[in-house]
């Protein structure tokens, strides 16, 4: 409308509102659909969080329970589930949409997940009709005293009939957002171990994972190896969120070959001694130790450099009862 003038309409076609009614409301039935597995469903996860909460004001001790697990746990399953129906029925989005804030504000508390749950509060307004800012004005210039000036309803021309490039742009777009959350299931494995197919797929806060690498550096014309010291070229927070992540892992040993470069090390080889835990479980191998992965590439085939999650490695039997607040 601003490049184009003559061609500003007040009205738009409903096909431009519901793509994006449809885009939020997978986020969060994806966001359900990823909680069915057996480690959220024993609420696990949860579980192995406890201890950070005793250490907040009230109610972190309330928090810190049991009990309290598994209502997080599958409140947040239900309410992921129900979200996208409830806020595409008129009679039931408001009061979903309330429940809604709630919920992503106590994420917000709990997890400190930075900006999504905000996003997803605003994202809540494109579920509203679309005069709902008019009525709100409206509504509160008369509780102040004050009468609003009326409106004037603006008449566009009739919509064209949906189809065409519209329709098959919606139906792409939509394809686009189903199947890509979806994918995950043309890897074998658990991806919240191998991370294969996890990104895009809204496995938001999924899982507890623990890890600890070592990298090592070998100079090829020399045979000379060292441990490689990631304080010196990497923060506190990228040493962190490494961890247990084979991706991150494969583009960390490729930084560190550059940075060797730079040092007088032209030709080197790059391998991980990694380990992680996940959901509790006892530590394993994530990462095949023999593999150079500064000459490992990103592809969209299974990687055969990360080692399966060990079936073997069950959860704890005896989960916690809760963590020992004084």
């Amino acid at each position: 409308a601003l490049l184009f003038p003559h061609r500003a309409s007040p009205t738009a076609p409903r096909w431009t509102l519901e793509i994006l009614r449809w885009q939020v409301g997978l986020v969060y039935l994806f966001g359900g659909v990823a909680k069915l597995n057996p480690d959220w469903l024993q609420a696990q996860p949860m579980l192995d969080w406890l201890d950070d909460y005793c250490l907040r004001e009230w109610p972190g001790e309330l928090i810190a329970q049991q009990e309290s697990a598994w209502v997080i746990s599958y409140g947040g399953l239900f309410l992921d589930l129900a979200a996208f129906p409830l806020l595409m029925w008129r009679r039931s989005r408001v009061p979903m949409a309330i429940f809604l804030v709630g919920f992503h504000l106590s994420n917000d508390w709990l997890f400190q997940i930075g900006i999504f749950p905000w996003l997803m509060m605003g994202a809540l307004l494109l579920y509203m009709d679309p005069d709902w800012f008019t009525r709100l004005r409206r509504w509160s210039l008369s509780r102040l005293g004050r009468s609003a000036s009326p409106a004037h309803p603006q008449v566009g021309p009739a919509a064209r009939r949906f189809g065409g490039p519209s329709a098959a742009f919606f139906g792409i777009w939509i394809f686009v957002q189903v199947a890509t959350p979806l994918r995950h299931f043309l890897y074998p494995g658990n991806p919240s171990w191998t991370e294969e197919g996890h990104w895009f797929a809204w496995h938001m806060k999924l899982r507890s994972k623990q890890g600890d690498t070592v990298f090592f550096i070998e100079d090829l014309d020399t045979g000379e190896v060292w441990p490689a010291q990631l304080s010196r070229y990497f923060d506190s927070r990228q040493r962190r969120k490494l961890q247990g992540h084979p991706e991150w892992i494969r583009q960390t040993a490729g930084h560190l070959a550059r940075f060797a470069a730079e040092e007088g090390h032209p030709n080197v080889a790059v391998t991980a001694d990694a380990w992680a835990s996940l959901n509790g479980r006892p530590f394993q191998r994530i990462i095949d130790p023999n593999v150079d992965l500064s000459r490992v590439s990103y592809t969209w085939s299974p990687a055969d450099w990360i080692i399966p999650l060990d079936p073997e490695l069950a959860l704890d039997p005896e989960p916690r009862r809760g963590a020992p607040c004084p």
